[in-house]
This record gives structure tokens, C-alpha cells and sequence, in this order.
């Protein structure tokens, strides 16, 4: 049985929408490479500590802050 995710993207453009991640695929297709998951320990969904997903290279290939998200 595979376990499902779902989750929420946020474009750069402020646009969103719903999308239930499968596998680690899945995640590295949105961020474009690797994957860093970051806790926000402020934020919970149904009694689940909120966590981002990021690109984990992102700052060394000069990614921008996606000050949306």
C-alpha cells in the first residue's frame, strides 16, 4: 500500500493548488532537485506539526525566496 501526502504548491505568481505526492518523485519534480523538508513548529493541520518542502540546493544555485510560501 502506498502512503499519500497531500499538499498544497504555491507558485511563484501567488496562484495554488491541491496535490497528493506519492513518492520522493513527486516532491523533487515540484522543487525542481533534491528535497529539504523545514518544520514549522508555529503551524499545525489537524494536530500535524506543518512542514515546507524546499529545494536543498536552492540557495547555492541562487534560487529566489519565495516570499509567498
Amino acid at each position: 500500500m502506498t502512503k499519500e501526502a497531500k499538499g498544497i504548491i504555491i507558485y511563484p505568481d501567488g496562484t495554488w493548488e491541491h496535490r497528493v505526492f506519492t513518492q520522493l518523485k513527486d516532491y523533487q519534480q515540484v522543487v525542481g532537485g533534491l528535497i529539504e523538508a523545514v518544520r514549522l513548529f508555529d503551524y499545525t493541520y489537524e494536530n500535524e506539526v506543518a512542514t515546507i518542502y524546499v529545494n536543498e540546493e536552492g540557495r547555492l544555485i541562487d534560487l529566489r525566496i519565495h516570499a509567498v510560501s
